[in-house]
């Protein structure tokens, strides 16, 4: 069980997120202590320990030593392979610029380090984690065996007993030699009776202390990078045929799986609010440590995998709850006050508003020929219980970015929140005709939007909106003739190498489950943390029922979920051609 750890934490150059750490930034951690956390959880489940810092100013390298508090990962540590991401406060955001226009990077201007966190795949490449210090069971010493070494005085230096055979819970005791000569005593002979005494001891116990003080010794080697994640073990096929045996045997069997903590390890850490950095990055695209074997594979089809609920407002709901309650409020204006004995300040209030998401049950039924089950018992459940996973998480995406484009929110143009407008021209849309007639989607799409935004007085500092797009709208955007021009200009790899993860400040998300109504794609451009609302259930089932007749299993999968528009004043509605 590890208890302390160490290792190089961060160092002056540009992590896999784009960001540049001067020297003289990272001289600001030094003695710095700051909460130990797991995977950047913001939460005060999150943390796990404590670490402190430590600035190396001849390598410009910041190491960290830190003690793990949370027993439960003191033993998970033990088992994975881990290195560390920082965090850290910024106090003036900043940019270092290729002197021939090569491409420019964020530097920012840091307060302070916030955290330290324990991930699997960090920002810095180079970050290492050590175990310096484990906690071990107590050992238990068989009677005479303890007698025996609390025991000894004398013992002839000219026959020395093995190191690795004398060992207290404490400490080896290497050798123990004669300090004076004693007369007509056969020390030879002591030795012998002393080493057949061990010998006759309880051999298998005095092995078991010896091997586990002996791993107990041995430190850690530095941990080498990974993007996989196991939640949960996967089936053995005698895990899986143990299970399956039970139900076939009652003809009813019940599967419960973790959903919420699944969803939140391959979820990208995002800010919703400028002023952070974190140091910790996870692959997009497939989800990574998605548990496949030889036997079967998971197919998505045209099904995006990516988690969005990191950019709105959610909660998780426990059993026996369907509902969950957010709130938003308004701001009311200053203005001059009179002083007056006579005459009270007009009063305005602050309009506090609810908003109740219930959770509906959700799902998919399925058949599975018996034959299936019994063959490859282990694979199949791992994979049954990996495509609920996925369809719960894509389930989510899905209800999310159709509820904000449906049809009781649309065709508001640029006078009716939410706005509605072309991805061509930026022009207002306020009818299924005009809708029809949005050419394909480009830059104007955008900055028409983050415009509207705005003047809504919505905060689009770099970093706070997030467009979902299509894959058509992302392939004609890439090959807009005025942004192909522009970054050509400015940053070539933005075409050469396809890197348009973000432009004029908004993220791009492109996914294949947005709205399509009159022939156009509902693409989205949103204010991170202000448009929806979504509650979930933290566990879903898998239910397995045997019919007779035909052989087969009937397979139901259920999770329950809920989203709501928190306001609509916070995204756009952006129609581009769908065909």
């Amino acid at each position: 069980m590890a208890k302390k750890i160490t290792g190089l934490a961060i160092m002056p150059r540009v992590s896999r997120n784009g960001v540049f750490y001067f020297p003289q930034e990272l001289a600001k951690f030094d003695g710095v202590t700051v909460p130990l956390r797991y995977n950047h959880d913001q939460s005060a489940e999150g943390i796990i320990g404590t670490a402190t810092f430590t600035f190396d100013a001849e390598k410009g390298q910041v190491r960290y030593e830190a003690e793990i508090t949370d027993q439960k990962f003191q033993s998970y540590i033990d088992d994975h392979l881990f290195q560390v991401s920082i965090g850290a406060s910024v106090e003036k955001e900043n940019q270092i610029c290729h002197p021939e226009g090569k491409g420019c990077f964020e530097a920012p201007i840091l307060s302070a380090p916030t955290e330290l966190s324990i991930v699997e795949t960090p920002g810095i490449p180079e970050s290492t984690l050590v175990v310096i210090e484990k906690i071990c069971p107590s050992l238990e010493f068989p009677q005479e065996f303890e007698q025996f070494v609390n025991g000894i005085e004398i013992i002839t230096s000219d026959k020395e007993i093995n190191s690795s055979l004398l060992m207290t819970n404490e400490t080896p005791i290497e050798k123990i030699e004669v300090t004076e000569k004693v007369e007509q005593i056969d020390t030879s002979k002591i030795v012998d009776e002393v080493v057949e005494k061990i010998q006759s001891s309880n051999e298998k116990t005095i092995k078991a202390v010896i091997s586990e003080i002996k791993e107990a010794w041995i430190p850690k080697s530095e941990v080498s990078e990974t993007a996989n994640k196991r939640l949960e073990e996967k089936f053995t096929d005698e895990d899986a045929k143990s299970f399956l045996d039970r139900v076939f045997e009652n003809g009813y069997g019940r599967l419960k799986i973790d959903k919420e903590g699944w969803i939140q390890a391959h979820t990208i850490p995002v800010n919703t609010a400028n002023g952070q950095v974190q140091e910790a990055i996870s692959t997009s695209g497939t989800i990574p440590g998605t548990i496949t074997t030889t036997d079967i594979s998971i197919q998505y089809g045209s099904k995006t995998s990516k988690p969005v609920r990191q950019f709105g407002q959610y909660q998780s709901i426990p059993t026996g709850q369907s509902a969950a309650r957010f709130y938003k409020i308004t701001v009311p204006n200053a203005g001059a006050i009179t002083e007056s004995p006579t005459t009270d300040i007009t009063a305005v209030t602050h309009t506090l508003t609810s908003v109740d998401v219930t959770c509906a049950v959700r799902g998919w039924r399925q058949t599975v020929e018996k034959s299936e089950l019994e063959n490859f018992p282990g694979a199949f459940l791992n994979a049954l219980r990996e495509t609920a996973r996925f369809e719960a998480m894509r389930d989510e995406h899905k209800l999310i970015v159709q509820d904000l484009a449906a049809t009781d929110h649309d065709f508001g143009g640029t006078t009716t929140a939410p706005y509605h407008i072309s991805g061509s021209d930026g022009s207002a849309v306020t009818t299924a005709t005009l809708e029809d007639a949005c050419g394909e989607f480009d830059e104007d799409g955008l900055s028409f939007a983050k415009r509207y935004l705005e003047e809504l007085g919505q905060d689009t500092s770099p970093g706070n909106l997030i467009a979902f797009i299509s894959p058509r709208a992302f392939e004609s955007l890439m090959t807009a003739s005025g942004l192909t021009q522009y970054t050509m200009i400015g940053n070539a790899n933005v075409t050469r190498l396809g890197q348009l993860e973000m432009i004029y400040g908004i993220d791009i998300m492109v996914t294949n489950e947005l709205l399509t109504n009159a022939n156009a794609w509902r693409n989205l451009v949103c204010v991170k943390g202000k448009s929806w609302a979504l509650a979930s259930q933290r566990d879903m089932e898998l239910e397995l029922q045997k019919t007779i007749a035909g052989q087969y299993w009937d397979i139901v999968w259920t999770h329950r979920i809920g989203v709501d528009i928190l306001d609509a004043n916070t995204y756009v509605i952006v129609s581009s051609i769908q065909a």
